[in-house]
Formats: structure tokens, sequence, C-alpha cells
């Protein structure tokens, strides 16, 4: 996402699959229908890094549910040497999560990416079909620049944190 003007515009899309160097949760092969045998020869994620730093750069990393996100990137660039265990690869004032917002702005509501495309009037039914990481991207991008909108024309002002709740 990149800041242009007073609101948000989406940017570069990458993306890659990468290999875990282990065992697969059987529940993700149901929910992103990636088998081991697709991840065989792949690149592993100290491989992808320097394009993922230089894609994130300087610029908020916008996620849904951010925590799970932060975690993910926190492990791989920890398994791969470049920060300590413990420790953070992005401050979390970088982040902006649309599930904090969502519920800021929807109090009450159900959470999830489905129930907030829903609720935003957004087109999930690609959801449907599959789920997968550069979807999820494009469906979190579309509902922040859409609840950005409805905070700068609504009274309920702008959101308290976009990190918690």
């Amino acid at each position: 996402m990149l800041r242009e003007g007073e609101g948000w515009r989406k940017g570069e899309t990458w993306s890659s699959r990468v290999n875990p160097d282990g065992p697969i949760d059987p529940e993700a092969i149901k929910i992103h229908r990636i088998r081991p045998a697709d991840l065989k020869n792949v690149p592993r994620f100290p491989t992808i890094l320097p394009k993922v730093k230089d894609l994130v750069g300087e610029s908020p990393i916008v996620a849904h549910a951010y925590k799970n996100e932060r975690d993910f990137l926190d492990y791989e660039f920890a398994r791969a040497k470049v920060i300590q265990w413990g420790e953070s690869a992005y401050a979390d004032e970088r982040y902006i999560c649309t599930q904090v917002l969502f519920a800021q702005l929807f109090p009450g509501a159900t959470k999830s990416l489905t129930s907030m495309c829903d609720r935003l009037v957004l087109d999930s039914s690609e959801r449907d079909d599959r789920h997968g990481a550069l979807l999820d991207a494009d469906m979190t991008a579309d509902a922040l620049i859409l609840m950005e909108r409805q905070l700068k024309h609504s009274e309920a002002g702008a959101p308290r944190s976009w990190t918690s709740t």
C-alpha cells in the first residue's frame, strides 16, 4: 500500500511460494490446496528475503490479523539469522491491521476477512474456490481503501489505533 495524497492506493504486487523446510499442517493443505510436493522445488525464505525487504522498504505493512503476519515474518527472519529470536523484523507501528480498524468501525461484528468483505460489500467470491496470500492481500488492500473513505465521510473520526484495540 502506498500513500497517495490523503488516501491509499495499491502498489506493486509480488508473490512466491516458499519451501517451509518441514511438514505442512494438514489443515493448511486443505485451506491453501498446496501439497508438500508443490513446494519441493520452490525457494526457501532466505533466498527470497532480499526481495521481501526491498518490497517492504519503509512502507507500512497492511495485514488482516496483523499479528499472524508479524509472527510469520519474525520467525522467518530469525531462521534466516537476520534478527535474533524474540526480536521483531518490523516495529508494530509499521503494521496497519484491517481487522482492528474494522472492529473499531463495526463493534461486535465478526472480524474474519470474508465477513469484513461481506460487511463492506467487497467481492470475496474468489475465496469460495481458493485461499491464498496474494488474494487475501488484495482483499485486505481493498478493505483498507474503503474503510478509510468511510472514516473520512462519517462522524466516526480517525481510528484510535491501527494495530491495537
